[in-house]
């Protein structure tokens, strides 16, 4: 396994050990999909992958892209980013019409044991969530397609359980997220496995996290209604909690529920921020690759 250090002084010496554990996937056009298991997680799951056009083109053949990791809602599964929430084709109407950056879209299992619903988190005795997120997905990307690899190069955007998930996800690992929108995510965990007043309940908390750990420098988008119960008292909750270098921003419409229609309707201002906030495409040869990490299989 090659160094950090080695990566660094020879940046175009990067491989994609992993990219031929991706295959076509019939049910959305140009997105790929893998079935692994997660080497630290032990998690089996479905990992989900569309690139840009401008992936394939010559001009961009040396270049490294940002990525934006889709989180799904509860009972959910990932490929409601790709197809029924149309998110490739409403990034590529974005990039092209508004000059959005062109990410690569993630979208992975996180409910990963049903019909328990674990809030994206690392379970005492149960499912390792966040690690499969965290470690085990984010692994498989660098090491399967262009991705960039700073924390600035890397996004979060999900519904429902999803946007709980993107806020405190973010919050836990500034050092790989630097933003993260959520659509309709509450600002503290409401599964069935993480019980309030424990510890482990505090530490996936968003407005906990907020409140009580040390400020990290990351940016969330709080979206959501004023029709859909406790979404916008909850954002302005952790709006007034977040302390610098953590910012805040909330995009709360006066109409609507807790649907697919809203979410959809907040995919493309949800990407304009994105791109606002997260790095553009890079020349390869002015980063490091990634440390190649084997076990990741079928």
């Amino acid at each position: 396994m090659p160094s950090a250090a080695d990566a660094g002084a020879n940046p175009r010496s990067r491989t994609y050990p992993n990219a031929k554990l991706f295959h076509t996937f019939n049910g959305a056009p140009g997105v790929q999909v893998a079935t692994v298991t997660g080497p630290v997680s032990k998690i089996t799951g479905t990992v989900l992958v569309w690139l840009p056009p401008q992936y394939s083109e010559a001009g961009y053949s040396h270049s490294d892209f940002p990525v934006v990791q889709l989180l799904s809602g509860y009972p959910g599964s990932p490929n409601t980013w790709m197809e029924g929430m149309n998110a490739p084709q409403i990034l590529a109407d974005q990039v092209a019409r508004h000059g959005v950056h062109p990410f690569i879209l993630v979208s992975a299992t996180i409910n990963t044991d049903p019909p328990h619903d674990p809030d994206c988190s690392n379970i005492p005795g149960g499912p390792q969530v966040d690690t499969w997120l965290t470690q085990d997905v984010h692994s498989l990307i660098e090491t399967s397609f262009r991705a960039q690899t700073s924390a600035k190069g890397w996004g979060l955007m999900g519904y429902s359980e999803g946007g709980l998930c993107a806020s405190k996800l973010a919050l836990q690992h500034s050092d790989e997220f630097a933003a993260a929108v959520s659509m309709s995510g509450d600002d503290h965990p409401d599964g069935d496995l993480l019980k309030p007043g424990t510890a482990p309940y505090n530490d996936n908390s968003p407005l906990w996290l907020l409140q009580n750990h040390p400020p990290v420098p990351v940016s969330l988008l709080l979206t959501g209604t004023m029709q859909d119960g406790s979404t916008a008292s909850e954002a302005a909750a952790m709006s007034t909690a977040a302390k610098s270098p953590t910012s805040v921003s909330r995009l709360i419409s006066p109409k609507g529920g807790h649907n697919v229609g809203v979410w959809m309707s907040m995919e493309a201002p949800g990407f304009q921020w994105l791109s606002q906030h997260l790095d553009g495409v890079q020349d390869d040869s002015l980063s490091a690759g990634p440390l190649l990490l084997g076990g990741l299989g079928r």
